[in-house]
Order: structure tokens, then C-alpha cells, then sequence
């Protein structure tokens, strides 16, 4: 276990997944009280961690600074991957490793599409979609299990975060797998005909879907719009008891210019808006 330089509160730790045969890198930021040893908190798993963790832990602590008295201090584990020091093919790996874990089916023109791109960067990199159950498999019996025993996790108010491809998987989560996770953050998915399968067949066996859902979308991510509105009204018409789902368009944005607004509202409305 190491400790950020950059952000107080923030250690990092490795953890080897049998199930990817990789290790994985854990970006973990504690609440500024955690010293209290009598206190457990809810914690937040946020995917693509290596790029997107520090947007959470920022506005996380801007939020809980001790002077506002926010009650719901939040632990949020980033998780992301042991890559390359050599920047260009560190960020290569990422994305073959990302677009890997986070999509539910294999997608042949994907996985071109990316190996092509890969390469102008001169790094021949393969790229597999597909590996959402096996990443899925992961984050609950490895990570969970790793992380909630060596902090003081409330195992009954976890929430999962994810943007683009992570918005794909965070969805695909709550049909797979509702009963981990409580809190979901679905920033600008890309929402393949595949979703609206696993939507339909949890809605045909299941009476409740008990979660709090924020999905968001830039203004100006035309591409995502019909999808994004049909899930949402998909959701909605099921008139599930215990969900409970906010949508919000951001006015002005695409999907570069969106990540931190959405995940800074998303935070807000999931962990501290007491």
C-alpha cells in the first residue's frame, strides 16, 4: 500500500485477479475522519479508475470538508490498471483493457476500429471485447471481498460509477447483479441493443428493482440521445417500487466536456444532498 502525493486521504493499493489473470490497481480515498475507528461508511466502486478517479475523489472531498458537516462520508474505491510507465503505451493499455471489461458482447468492428487506432500510437495492441461477466466476476468476488475487509465498508450501501463505456457496464451491473449494489451512477452510456435485452428479462422476473439511479447525458451527445430516452422511459414504465431514478440532461456538453459535471451531480444526489 502506497499513499497519494497528490490528494490527502487517498492510498493505492494492487490486487491480483485470478479471474482477468492481471493485477489490478485500487485507487482508494478515505473520509477525513476515518482515524475514528467506531465509524463504517458507504462506499462508491468507480470504474476506469486510472483516468477518471481523481473527478470522484476531488469533488468527494471538496464535499466533506469537516466545515460543512456533511453526514454521508464516503469511501470511493477507483479501480483501474497496472500499466505501462511509458505514457503513450500505458494508455493504450487502457483502453484495450477497458474496452475488454466493460462491454457485454463481443463486437468484431470494435475491435478492429480500436486496433487500428492503437496502432498510429505504434502500438500493436489486441483488443477483445466482450469481458463484462468476467469483469463483473471480478469486481464481486475479488474486489468487493478485498476491499471491505481491509476497510470499513457498509456492505449494504455500495454504489457503482461508471462514464461511457463505464455508464455500458454500470447498466449492464444493475441487471446482472441489482442485489450487490444500492447507489448506480450511468454517466453518458453508450447503450447497446444487448441492455435493452438484459432490461427486458430482469422485467420479466423480477417485481422490484430496488436501487437509486442517476443517468446523465450532454446536450450534445446526439449519437446516445434516442437510446438514453428510451431506457429511461423503459425504466420509468415499469413503475418498479424501489427505484428510485433521476435524469438530467446537461445543456452545452458532449461527451468529452461532460465527465466531471455529471459526476459531480451525480455525487451530490447519490451521497450529500442532506
Amino acid at each position: 500500500m502506497t499513499k497519494s502525493i497528490l490528494q490527502p486521504g487517498v492510498e493505492i493499493q494492487t490486487l491480483y485477479s485470478e479471474n482477468l489473470n492481471q493485477e489490478l490497481l485500487l485507487f482508494i480515498k478515505l473520509p477525513f475522519e476515518y482515524n475514528n475507528e467506531n465509524e463504517s461508511y458507504p462506499i462508491l466502486y468507480s470504474l476506469d479508475g486510472n483516468y477518471s478517479f481523481p473527478f470522484f475523489s476531488t469533488s468527494s472531498l471538496y464535499y466533506e470538508m469537516p466545515m460543512l458537516d456533511i453526514k454521508n462520508n464516503t469511501i470511493i474505491v477507483g479501480i483501474g490498471y497496472v500499466v505501462s510507465d511509458d505514457r503513450i503505451k500505458g494508455l493504450a493499455e487502457f483502453f484495450a483493457w477497458r474496452s475488454r471489461d466493460l462491454t457485454p458482447i463481443a463486437n468484431n468492428e470494435i475491435d478492429r476500429s480500436w486496433q487500428d487506432i492503437l496502432k498510429t500510437y505504434k502500438h500493436d495492441i489486441e483488443v477483445h471485447t466482450g469481458g463484462a461477466d468476467l469483469f463483473l466476476k471480478s469486481l464481486c468476488e475479488e474486489v468487493l471481498p478485498f476491499i471491505e475487509t481491509n476497510y470499513r465498508a457498509r456492505s449494504e450501501e455500495r454504489g457503482l460509477a461508471g462514464y461511457s463505456l463505464g455508464g455500458t457496464f454500470t447498466l449492464y451491473a444493475l441487471f446482472q447483479k441489482s442485489h450487490y449494489f444500492q447507489n448506480y451512477f450511468v454517466g453518458s452510456p453508450w447503450i447497446w441493443q444487448v441492455l435493452f435485452e438484459e432490461e427486458e428479462r430482469f422485467a420479466e422476473s423480477h417485481q422490484d428493482l430496488k436501487a437509486r439511479v442517476f443517468m446523465s447525458l450532454g446536450s450534445e451527445e446526439n449519437d446516445y440521445l434516442e437510446s438514453f430516452n428510451k431506457m429511461k422511459e423503459l425504466l420509468e414504465s415499469r413503475a418498479y417500487p424501489g427505484l428510485d431514478l433521476n435524469t438530467q440532461i446537461f445543456k452545452d456538453e458532449d461527451h468529452n466536456s461532460c465527465n466531471a459535471a455529471a459526476i459531480n451531480r451525480a455525487l451530490r444526489w447519490l451521497y450529500y444532498s442532506n
